[in-house]
Parts: C-alpha cells; sequence; structure tokens
C-alpha cells in the first residue's frame, strides 16, 4: 500500500477488471483518511488511487453496474466520533 491502513473494514471491492479499490480506512489510532490505493494482482504492485470529498473509515463500497465505477458511503468523520452522510464515486482507469 502507499500508506499502511487498518480497519478498512468492509469498504474494499474487486473491481470487475481484477484490480482491488481500498478507499480510507485509518492510517492511525483514530484518524481516518480520504486516499485510497488500488492494488493489481497482476503485478503485485499498489497505486494512489485519488481521494474522496472526507475522510472515512467504518463506510461501505460497491462496485455500480455498467462500468460506472464504485460507490464509497457513509462512515466514520475526522473525529472518529461522527458520521457522515455523504457519498463519492470512485472512477477507476
Amino acid at each position: 500500500m502507499t500508506a499502511p491502513r487498518s480497519e478498512t473494514e468492509y469498504a474494499v471491492v474487486r473491481l470487475p477488471d481484477g484490480r482491488v479499490l481500498v478507499p480510507g480506512g485509518h492510517t492511525a489510532f483514530q484518524t481516518p483518511v480520504s486516499s485510497a490505493d488500488l492494488y493489481n494482482p497482476r503485478t503485485g504492485t499498489w497505486s494512489a488511487a485519488g481521494s474522496m470529498s472526507v475522510v472515512r473509515a467504518g463506510h461501505s463500497s460497491i462496485v455500480l453496474r455498467g462500468n460506472r465505477g464504485v460507490l464509497v458511503m457513509g462512515g466514520l468523520g475526522p473525529d472518529d466520533q461522527t458520521t457522515t452522510a455523504s457519498v463519492d464515486i470512485f472512477r477507476t482507469r
């Protein structure tokens, strides 16, 4: 990964092309992040996949049909105590 992460919970998704998107999570105790990483199992490499509009941990993700991206929703906010009702859509290349 580009940065160590913990508690990504159920946000990790496998994309139709076999790559794996890991959005958000914690990089340190009670420190959720907005960044995302992309793993390519064919090459065994990680790369940065951009950032979400807000930090998230304990959130959910789902691959949208028709190659429309990945919907990332909810989760804990910046103080790791409140929740966020926002959503982001990752479009991967």
